[in-house]
């Protein structure tokens, strides 16, 4: 299994260098660097914690996880305006359902 999710990791890696590379030819360049650091960085850290605590309840794990991932972009400020306005907008409209 670890060989085939290395070689799946490796296979989309060339993809995404492709399709920056093509999309940059066709159409403006889009500062990726700006774009994908701040989710790195809290991707990042939300594995490390996966990492460690990989034997505890994997529910506990999961929402655990997704607290730091989510207190992490709003830190380092990875969400824009119009992200927090929408996620404002599907948190108040599952309230009403």
């Amino acid at each position: 299994y670890i060989g085939s999710a290395f070689a799946t990791i490796i296979a989309e890696s060339f993809l995404l260098l492709a399709y920056i590379y093509l999309s940059a030819r066709y159409f403006h360049l889009l500062p990726f660097h700006k774009l994908i650091i701040k989710p790195i960085i809290a991707c990042s850290l939300m594995g490390l914690f996966v990492y460690f605590f990989h034997e505890v309840n994997l529910i506990v794990v999961i929402l655990v996880a997704m607290l730091i991932y989510f207190s992490l972009m709003f830190l380092v400020k990875g969400f824009s305006k119009e992200d927090i306005a929408l996620m404002r907008s599907l948190l108040k409209k599952g309230k009403s359902d």
